[in-house]
This record gives structure tokens, C-alpha cells and sequence, in this order.
């Protein structure tokens, strides 16, 4: 009767180990570049929702609608709409949220490692028209720390449809700064 000896050699333990090594060198910038696509897709498409609830807030309401950065949560601050951003209806139509304004949404600011910047005309605020229209046009460009090459934009036309874009409204390549 031979007896079965159960284990593993060095030699078959460190093949083993090589292997997983190997496997997981390959694996992990991978999961990296994963983790970061998916920070990248959620932002852009939560703020592209925003956009499009205060679109339709406008016109559900018949009044003037205003997207802006916030830092507190309360009103308007800058032109920094990586601290977060305040929606609300703009009944005096100054562009400043006062406090008998309706706040209608708050937004916190963006996952670290992500900068929403944007073109001059709609540095400041957003405001949309009763009827849905913008009365500001351009550009909002979201960067993570690949760089430019793989950042997204959002392009908010005329008729104040917002829209995902792969380059700036002119057509140009997105810079990140």
C-alpha cells in the first residue's frame, strides 16, 4: 500500500506565485483605468442631468432658471464648479440667488481628482428661459488626471440642450489645465 503525501513543492509554490504576479501586474492598471472611467461617466452624467432638470424646471415653472457654483450650498460663488453647484428659481432675474429665491437643487462638489472647468461665457452661471432656452452658450470640459486626451465635454447650444461631446463647441481638441 503506497501512501499519497499530500502538499506542494517549492518549486510548484513559486511557479504558482509567479503566475498570480504576472496576472495581477496586467490586471491592475487595467482596473485603474476602469475605476477611473466609471468617476469620469458618473460625474459627467450627473451634471448633465442637472442641466436638463433646470431646463425643465424653467419651462414647468414659466420662470427663469439658474445653474451656478456654490460653495455653500446656499448661493452663488465664483466660477469654481468643482466646490459644488446650486440651481434655483431666479424670480428678479439679477443672476443671485436671494434668500426668498427657491432653492430647488444642491449639488456637492466633485470626487477628488476631477476638475469641471468651463469657457467664459458660462464661467459665472447658467440661466435658462421660461421657454428652455439658454441664455448663455459653451463649453464645460471635465478632466481627470489622464489628461486632456481622455477628458469630456459638455455643450450647452442655443436652444440650451446640453450635450456630451468628445471636443469643445467649436470642434476643437478639450484641454485640460
Amino acid at each position: 500500500m503506497n501512501k499519497l503525501t499530500l502538499g506542494y513543492t517549492l518549486i510548484e509554490m513559486l511557479v504558482t506565485v509567479s503566475i498570480v504576479a504576472i496576472l495581477a501586474a496586467v490586471a491592475v492598471p487595467s482596473y485603474d483605468g476602469l475605476i477611473n472611467n466609471n468617476k469620469q461617466k458618473s460625474a459627467l452624467n450627473t451634471f448633465l442631468g442637472e442641466l436638463h432638470y433646470a431646463r425643465s424646471e424653467a419651462v414647468k415653472r414659466s420662470r427663469q432658471v439658474v445653474v451656478c457654483p456654490s460653495s455653500d450650498a446656499s448661493s452663488c460663488s465664483g466660477t469654481n464648479w468643482n466646490t459644488g453647484w446650486i440651481i434655483f428659481i431666479d424670480d428678479d432675474r439679477d443672476d443671485t440667488r436671494d434668500n426668498d429665491e427657491e432653492l430647488i437643487r444642491i449639488a456637492g462638489a466633485l470626487e477628488q481628482g476631477l476638475a469641471l472647468s468651463t469657457t467664459n461665457d458660462i464661467s459665472d452661471f447658467i440661466r435658462y428661459r421660461p421657454n428652455g432656452l439658454a441664455m448663455e452658450t459653451g463649453t464645460f470640459t471635465l478632466c481627470d488626471p489622464r489628461g486632456s486626451d481622455l477628458a469630456k465635454a459638455i455643450i450647452i447650444n442655443a436652444t440650451g440642450r446640453p450635450q456630451i461631446s468628445e471636443h469643445n463647441a467649436t470642434g476643437d481638441a478639450l484641454t485640460c489645465s
